[in-house]
């Protein structure tokens, strides 16, 4: 996973590749240690399709500000430098988070028809 520390670099980013799964987190935030795992496992089930960066909203509070993050953890997945899906804040169990998030993304790529699965 690659991490981003500034604006311009994080939007060259989402303007390059076809499909971005951002995390917001910060090593300060105990849940989004938690949710790092989440975020991880996402990132394996997309595969190398989906460019898969991290922001620390600590070490960029400019992406964060940008983005309109208040609360962590949060994710977002754009597709062609377009938001398609966000989610912030958990459940803080494992196995509802990993749901909420799958069926998610999975219901936006089939309302899309875009061919990933999650």
């Amino acid at each position: 996973m690659h991490r981003l520390a500034s604006l311009d670099e994080y939007l060259s980013t989402l303007r390059q590749a076809e499909f971005v799964l951002v995390e917001f987190y910060s090593e300060n935030n105990p849940i989004s240690r938690y949710y790092s795992k989440i975020v991880e496992e996402l990132g394996e089930r997309l595969g190398p399709r989906v460019l898969k960066i991290r922001v620390d909203v600590d070490e960029a509070p400019s992406i964060a500000e940008h983005e309109g993050v208040e609360q962590l953890p949060y994710i977002k997945l754009y597709y062609k430098g377009k938001a398609i899906w966000s989610q912030e804040g958990c459940f803080g169990q494992y196995s509802m988070d990993i749901l909420a998030a799958r069926r998610g993304m999975r219901e936006v790529f089939k309302s899309m028809g875009l061919p990933l699965r999650i």
